[in-house]
């Protein structure tokens, strides 16, 4: 972590501090930072827990956790952290700072989406990803590794999770909107689909997104063919 001074009048050489040896491949971390600036979390899935930076003290602490956290997001007012664990199928919820000392006050929740491509059922998969509301008053969980046409809208205050099932594509990514009344779901294509409906395999082999309204439970496809959907913006307010 390279730590550099802009407050000075003069350039300063960056102040650099080594990351433990199990964070430092970019390509299997995430580092999230507090919106103050004033602590880092990092996880990666080469540890089963989070690493926490302290900006000012310029100190690492490290909270352990049942497996490696697959994706990390924070709070807009940096009071809450969520940390998914698609191994172990749990989320856990972190308050902050209060976890930073207190790692007993994490909370752990199982979570499952239902999806396809079992054996055997019922056919269950555990969520990978989280994108957190603004307000860190829930968070939407769900999976890209697995298939899955469906997403959960989990609550932190007490680990309960309510199961959206009414898409009709499987989830590439979500975006939540700034006051967390909708989402937009990206779809990734499945060019292997086996529906018996001609149209049911047009739709799984496009690609395309949903607008999902949260407060009254419903969504609109609209597919895109050959075009991706890259990124979603939205506007302020």
């Amino acid at each position: 972590i390279a730590i550099v001074d802009l407050r000075g009048d003069a350039f300063a050489a960056p102040v650099r501090i080594a990351l433990d040896d199990a964070f430092t491949d970019p390509a299997t971390r995430e580092v999230v930072a507090a919106p103050d600036g004033s602590f880092l979390l990092i996880r990666s899935l080469a540890s089963a827990g989070l690493a926490i930076f302290d900006a000012a003290a310029r100190t690492f602490a490290q909270v352990e956790l049942p497996a490696a956290a697959t994706d990390l997001d924070v709070s807009a007012d940096g009071s809450l952290a969520v940390a998914v664990m698609r191994t172990a199928g749990q989320v856990a919820t972190i308050p902050l700072p209060d976890a930073l000392g207190d790692p007993g006050a994490i909370a752990f929740a199982s979570v499952e989406l239902p999806g396809q491509g079992c054996e055997e059922p019922p056919c269950v998969h555990a969520p990978g990803q989280a994108t957190l509301a603004p307000d860190g008053s829930f968070a939407l969980l769900f999976s890209n590794a697995a298939p899955t046409e469906s997403f959960a809208r989990f609550d932190p205050a007490d680990g309960s999770f309510v199961v959206f099932d009414r898409l009709e594509k499987r989830v590439e990514t979500i975006v939540l909107s700034p006051d967390g009344g909708s989402a937009v779901v990206l779809h990734r294509p499945d060019p292997d689909s086996t529906a018996a409906d001609p149209y049911e395999r047009a739709v799984d082999a496009a690609h395309g997104h949903s607008v999902i309204d949260l407060v009254r439970g419903v969504g609109q496809l609209k597919l895109t063919g050959a075009l991706a959907p890259i990124d979603v913006v939205f506007a302020e307010g």
